[in-house]
């Protein structure tokens, strides 16, 4: 065993920063997000108004493009599309082991204690 390993150090700040960084892009992406499907409900109802609210962004002084803004939102909706996706997938996967294990349970019960015994079963 080494005398100094390291394991036990804090870790270095750039760590904690990089984290923090994470975070704070991670709850901005979710504003942005927040914002553009308000934006998007409103011009679904009238297109005109989402236009008008998209031009009054100062996009040279935000520092990008309404394209950029576009393309952004484009792939963040895909994301969220495929995110939502696996999370229904995993939720059904869960009602059904749920499932299983109820019929588990009224199978189980149906057996009598010599049974469980010779199954293996508590």
């Amino acid at each position: 065993m080494p005398c100094y390993d390291g394991r036990n150090d804090e870790p270095c700040s750039y760590e904690n920063e990089y984290r923090a960084e994470q975070k704070a892009k991670a709850k901005v992406e979710a504003i942005a997000c927040a914002l553009m499907t308000a934006i998007d409900r409103v011009t679904e109802q009238d297109f005109t108004v989402g236009c008008a609210i998209m031009s009054q962004a100062n996009w040279q002084d935000a520092g990008v493009s309404l394209h950029a803004v576009e393309l952004w939102w484009t792939k963040h909706k895909e994301a969220d599309a495929k995110r939502k996706q696996r999370e229904q997938v995993a939720e059904a996967m869960k009602a059904a082991e749920a499932a299983r294990e109820i019929e588990r349970d009224v199978a189980r019960a149906k057996l009598t204690n010599r049974e469980r015994k010779l199954l293996g079963l508590k």
